[in-house]
């Protein structure tokens, strides 16, 4: 239930660690909404419907359905405060991207 602390829906969830740029492309029936890179240097999470057929492969990650994408610098996450959680700091991401029917496909950038 990790990714549930999120949004209340989703149950699926994953931190993305600040070590990679990635790239996120949405989708909606086939149809390109947005694609955008998340620099190195910023946490994101994404927590997803997992009653949806979704991929985690090394390098690539793929979500159908209800998807949540929070975007966190790493400084804001170094500087929490104490007895704080890595959910906690990421519910409170300046950058919050929510959608359902979406397909969403996360790759890391060399």
């Amino acid at each position: 239930g990790r990714g549930g602390a999120q949004s209340g829906n989703l149950k699926g969830g994953i931190f993305f660690a600040p070590n990679s740029a990635r790239s996120v492309t949405l989708t909606r029936n086939g149809e390109p909404l947005a694609t955008f890179n998340i620099p190195k240097g910023t946490f994101l999470s994404a927590s997803y419907d997992d009653n949806q057929p979704n991929s985690i492969m090394a390098g690539r990650w793929e979500f159908h359905g209800e998807v949540a994408l929070r975007a966190q610098p790493a400084s804001a996450v170094q500087r929490r405060q104490p007895g704080k959680t890595l959910e906690q700091v990421m519910l409170e991401a300046p950058l919050i991207l929510s959608g359902q029917g979406m397909d969403v496909v996360i790759e890391n950038v060399p």
